[in-house]
């Protein structure tokens, strides 16, 4: 992983017993584009993704963030649905219990 905070999700995932790969790519409109975290939910089978977004306070990472999101919504790959964020900035950590209530609400 990339950073400390995805260290962390990647924990809770695993001590969970959450099926994921990191990084796994997948083609979304003509781009490879490489989620941080294409879980598997086992209740339905269904693929889901997660992204962390980490560097919020970086204007170039955010307007990518914003390019990519839109990437997913054109390819039906929908926020809430199949896709879903975690975020931090320079001033507001992680907060592990959000990462938490995903697993708990939507990754099971």
């Amino acid at each position: 992983v990339r950073s400390k905070s995805e260290m962390i999700i990647a924990d809770r995932l695993y001590l969970n017993g959450i099926p994921y790969k990191y990084e796994c790519p997948i083609k979304v409109g003509d781009e490879i584009i490489h989620p941080d975290f294409t879980i598997l939910r086992i209740s339905d089978r269904n693929i889901l993704y997660l992204e962390h977004c980490g560097m919020l306070d970086e204007s170039k990472y955010a307007d990518d963030l914003v390019r990519r999101a839109s990437l997913y919504a054109l390819e039906g790959i929908v926020m809430g649905d199949r896709l879903f964020y975690t975020f931090e900035s320079s001033k507001t950590p992680l907060d592990v219990r959000v990462v938490e209530a995903l697993i708990n609400n939507q990754f099971r």
